[in-house]
């Protein structure tokens, strides 16, 4: 998938996500629908933070429905959301 910022006089103003394949294409279609389909407030995305990962030299960017977004980053439910976005986010790229 390629990223490209939108940058208007010079600021970034938004971006763009460009499907490169049909998998590509099926995560944008899931991520059109989160945006869009949310029905209230606890349903829509937010942002959620970053980690990084320093030995990959890598980050990660979260964004999770408020209902999610809002529990503490310690708390154990917050914790398997996160660690089963990471093992989400590995078996697409195997």
């Amino acid at each position: 998938m390629d990223i490209t910022i939108v940058v208007i006089d010079g600021k970034p103003v938004g971006y763009n996500l460009v499907a490169q394949n049909q998998q590509d294409a099926d995560k944008l279609r899931c991520i059109q629908n989160m945006h869009f389909l949310a029905s209230n407030k606890q349903e829509q995305i937010k942002y959620d933070g970053v980690s990084k990962d320093k030995k990959k030299n890598t980050s990660c960017v979260y964004f999770l429905q408020h209902q999610y977004a809002i529990l503490p980053p310690e708390g154990e439910v917050k914790q398997a959301i996160l660690q089963q976005s990471e093992n989400y986010n590995s078996s697409i790229q195997k």
